[in-house]
């Protein structure tokens, strides 16, 4: 009886030391959250952001995914924003709550962008993220010192690798939620004002023709402007919704807008003048035929609307199709609409092209 005794607090003790030898890590950050950003890259994969729980990626079409997080060098959490490049399938960069994370084999390794800004190096909010077409080298980042309401407008010159400040005109609290390159000149380049997840500013649509050195704001007759898109070979020609506030944009939680309200508009000098071709608003997608343009409304999420879907036009916006009606869209685990319309997050955004 005393041999069982000694052998059991034998065991206990090796037990014991041993366990206190573990070292645990965080395999994969969080769990859950809210998906707020999703793309794809030039190869097909899709890429799915988690407000909590890192990187999501599907080669198959999003029948299976693979979550990315701390084991392949994503050690943060909060996924703001993605920047794709334009025809490697395998690199694209992941914006967060606290820096910038670029890949080059689709996800399996992630390295820290050096983001040079004073005085904290980088550490902070990045809200969003706008690559070149025409140079894959560079690209466009709207960053915010530890997540603080002052924007600094960032440019790369190695395909992400380093961002540094560019000397630019925006007034200095807005909160950029989407940055697009025209396609052919990567000194032209669009920036969209509005709310966003720790923040908010005038939904405003600003253009720079020197790179994000100087801005000005276009698409002024538009109003409010929800989304845009560009044409896909020639610069004159820019895209734009808008909706109809019922309220000043950032003095609520979420905005407030009138509903069923959100019309599309077209210029064809740059956006200094825009003429309305749909009576419908929302997520804007401009192909590469230009004559096939699809908009989600989103206005409004409701049986009794009748715009609310998904309209395609085949013929630049002379006629319209209903494509897509929300009774077939599926809510998940909820019966509420939010994960298509407005949120928290700001508008829910798309960032390939």
């Amino acid at each position: 009886m005393l041999r069982i005794q000694i052998l059991l607090f034998t065991l206990f003790t090796f037990l014991s030391l041993n366990a206190q030898q573990h070292n645990w890590i965080q395999t994969n950050p969080g769990g859950g959250g809210a998906i707020a950003v999703v793309g794809a890259t030039a190869n097909g994969m899709i890429v799915a952001a988690s407000d909590l729980s890192g990187v999501y990626t599907s080669t198959n079409n999003g029948q299976s995914w693979s979550v990315k997080g701390a084991t392949q060098g994503l050690t943060e959490t909060h996924i703001s924003c993605l920047g794709f490049h334009p025809t490697n399938g395998n690199t694209f960069i992941a914006g967060t709550g606290n820096g910038a994370f670029k890949t080059t084999d689709g996800g399996n390794h992630f390295t820290v962008c050096n983001i040079e800004v004073s005085p904290n190096k980088g550490i902070g909010y990045v809200e969003s993220i706008g690559m070149a077409f025409s140079d894959t080298n560079i690209g466009y980042m709207a960053h915010y010192e530890w997540w603080e309401p002052e924007m600094s407008f960032l440019k790369t010159t190695d395909g992400g690798n380093n961002w540094t400040k560019v000397s630019n005109d925006l007034p200095p609290l807005t909160r950029i939620v989407k940055i697009l390159v025209d396609k052919n000149d990567a000194n032209l380049v669009y920036a969209l004002g509005g709310r966003a997840r720790f923040g908010c500013s005038e939904p405003y649509l600003y253009k720079s023709t020197n790179g994000g050195q100087n801005w000005t704001r276009i698409a002024t007759s538009v109003g409010s402007i929800l989304d845009f898109d560009l044409h896909p070979t020639d610069p004159n020609i820019i895209f734009a919704t808008n909706f109809q506030m019922a309220s000043n944009p950032c003095d609520v939680e979420l905005w407030e807008y009138v509903e069923g309200v959100g019309y599309l508009f077209k210029s064809t000098n740059g956006g200094s003048n825009f003429t309305q071709i749909g009576n419908y608003g929302g997520i804007i997608s401009v192909d590469d035929n230009p004559d096939h343009i699809t908009v989600t409304d989103i206005i409004a999420i409701a049986d009794w609307n009748d715009a609310a879907g998904t309209w395609e036009t085949n013929d630049g916006g002379d006629s319209w199709m209903h494509t897509g009606f929300i009774s077939d869209w599926t809510y998940g685990w909820t019966t509420q609409s939010f994960a298509y319309t407005f949120s928290y997050n700001g508008l829910n955004k798309q960032n390939s092209e």
